[in-house]
């Protein structure tokens, strides 16, 4: 399998504090460089995620806490904020 290099842009970092007190963290993404084409800053995606189960995953990651299966959830965490399925897409 050949690869290709992308170049990805995650911009407008936020936290938010929600009624129930929970942090709801966002920001937008969207491909700058790839050989299937790129977004314009109109066609970034916003994505959203539970800080505080964030921030757990990576205290876990720095204090080496994370067991291959977590490693596992964690990357897949990251992938599926970096990657979202755009309208296009979906």
């Amino acid at each position: 399998m050949h690869y290709h290099d992308m170049i990805i842009e995650a911009a407008g970092a936020k936290i938010q504090r929600m009624p129930d007190k929970t942090r709801q963290g966002s920001f937008t993404v969207r491909v700058l460089a790839s050989p299937a084409g790129e977004m314009t800053p109109e066609q970034a995606t916003p994505v959203g995620y539970d800080d505080k189960a964030m921030q757990a995953q990576v205290q876990a990651l720095q204090s080496r806490e994370l067991d291959a299966s977590g490693l596992r959830a964690l990357g897949r965490t990251l992938a599926a904020l970096l990657l979202p399925p755009t309208p296009e897409s979906a």
